[in-house]
């Protein structure tokens, strides 16, 4: 079994099944076809054997430009935007939707959190780990983890208890994307090697730039890039206040949000 053929099998059958996973198994295959594509034209420009060995090389690279390079990119962006969106739904798990006018419910959860951060590490672990009410989760989640004393880690251990279903489905999707950012790994180092350049040759990616520069002008425009904010005046002004004051800041803007 060849090294496509075998990555073609990784990715199981009741996946291509799911209609979330049929557009990821078409990245798959069409980088993969693309590779077999580029491959069979070398056989077919080296057997008349009337082109030097820089003529071949000319041909392919020319070919490659038009018929590989492009798309290959194109699986590129587009994998990478998948696993940036799974990463957000990861980080969104766990987040309730909370009624910003209901200035008692965020006393509630403000005094919540204070609570949880003034209890000792142990007893705040325990109570996160059992099985909380949904007040608590919207109260944990909706504020920076030091408002509350819940690290990171415990976050994501609380997430995962309170939503196993979404993280099976988040764990299997992550799978899926792994196979395919395999199997366009395997894609792009077919083409390099037919097209003559060596491992690690930088002057591929150099090649493959110039060749898919109107790919990475699409992507790049289609992308949501709000002007960042400049936060520095306010960031040194927030330093200058103690740490209450601090904590009652971040409450102040959480509840007018």
């Amino acid at each position: 079994m060849d090294i496509i053929t075998n990555i073609k099998s990784r990715f199981k059958t009741d996946w291509i099944n799911k209609p979330a996973y049929r557009r990821h198994y078409a990245v798959m295959e069409k980088a993969l076809n693309l590779a077999e594509l580029v491959g069979a034209h070398r056989e077919k420009v080296e057997q008349p054997g009337t082109l030097s060995a820089k003529g071949i090389e000319e041909e392919l690279r020319s070919f490659a430009a038009k018929q590989a390079a492009p798309e290959l990119r194109r699986s590129q962006w587009t994998v990478a935007r998948a696993r940036a969106g799974l990463d957000e739904r990861r980080k969104a798990l766990g987040v309730q939707k909370v009624d910003r006018t209901d200035l008692a419910g965020a006393i509630l959860r403000s005094e919540l959190r204070a609570q949880m951060r003034s209890m000792p590490l142990a007893d705040r672990t325990n109570l996160m780990l059992r099985n909380p009410d949904a007040i608590t989760l919207a109260a944990i989640f909706e504020a920076p983890g030091f408002l509350s004393g819940v690290t990171d880690e415990l976050r994501e251990q609380v997430a995962n208890a309170a939503f196993p279903q979404e993280v099976a489905a988040m764990d299997e999707e992550q799978e899926v994307l792994d196979v395919v950012g395999t199997a366009l790994e395997v894609s792009l180092r077919t083409v390099r090697e037919k097209i003559g350049f060596g491992p690690g040759d930088r002057a591929f990616d150099a090649w493959m730039g110039e060749a898919s520069q109107h790919v990475d002008r699409e992507f790049e425009a289609s992308a949501d890039k709000p002007a960042p904010a400049d936060f520095g005046s306010v960031k040194d002004q927030a330093l200058k206040l103690t740490s209450n004051d601090r904590f009652q800041l971040v409450e102040d803007l959480l509840a007018t949000h």
